[in-house]
């Protein structure tokens, strides 16, 4: 027996576990078939009672659902694809807003031109107005050359010198200024006359005005 445990104590550890595993297999079988041919029926009736034990324990036992992995893809690629019809619908519905706003742009533009084609066309198409009277003008003109025009009341004298022996003036119209010399005609019709060191003379038929470099009339 000593001689049996030396040589167990030799082996490598693999084939010490490869020894033990196959002792206890040999033990086991061994009590199976020492239950198989006892037949006592103590042992017989511990068997009768413990097998449907047995059995119910084993329909207790669910085996582990296990999901094929070409299932996940399928879910995956459902998922992703749903997904993606989504966010066309999004694109499209986008576009098509787009679309109607820009329609609804082209309309007002077109709207408008209508509009204003409208109303060159009634300006085009509305008649002349009467022409006047023939005694209406004669009476205009006859009054135009009766009243005498006076010198705008808007005239200021800005500026006056007397360079190289000619008289040179700025004259304010209204903010606009007039550069001016004796005998020039201003907008108004009014001529000038006379200048002195300090003032200009304007005649506009037959009446006479004096603007000054210090004031305006």
């Amino acid at each position: 027996m000593k001689k049996y445990i030396e040589k167990f104590q030799s082996l490598e550890k693999g084939q010490k576990i490869k020894l033990i595993i196959f002792v206890v297999l040999v033990i086991v079988i061994l009590y199976m078939l020492s239950d198989l041919f006892s037949g006592g029926s103590s042992h017989a009736a511990n068997n009768k009672i413990s097998a449907p034990t047995k059995i119910q324990l084993n329909a207790t036992v669910l085996p582990k659902q296990i999901i094929p992995k070409s299932e996940v893809v399928v879910n995956d690629l459902n998922d992703k694809q749903t997904a993606y019809m989504n966010a066309v619908n999004e694109l499209q519905m986008l576009q098509l807003k787009q679309q109607i706003a820009q329609t609804k742009q082209q309309i007002a533009q077109a709207e408008l031109q209508a509009a204003q084609s409208n109303k060159q066309l009634q300006i085009i198409t509305a008649p002349p107005p009467p022409p006047p009277a023939f005694n209406d003008i004669a009476q205009q003109q006859q009054a135009s050359n009766t009243e005498p025009m006076a010198a705008s009341d808007a005239y200021e004298l800005q500026y006056i010198a007397n360079e190289g022996g000619k008289w040179q003036v700025i004259i304010s119209d209204n903010g606009k200024l007039i550069n001016a010399t004796m005998g020039t005609t201003l907008p108004d019709g009014s001529q000038i006359t006379n200048i002195s060191g300090t003032s200009v003379t304007l005649t506009s038929n037959g009446q006479t005005k004096v603007l000054t470099i210090a004031s305006s009339f």
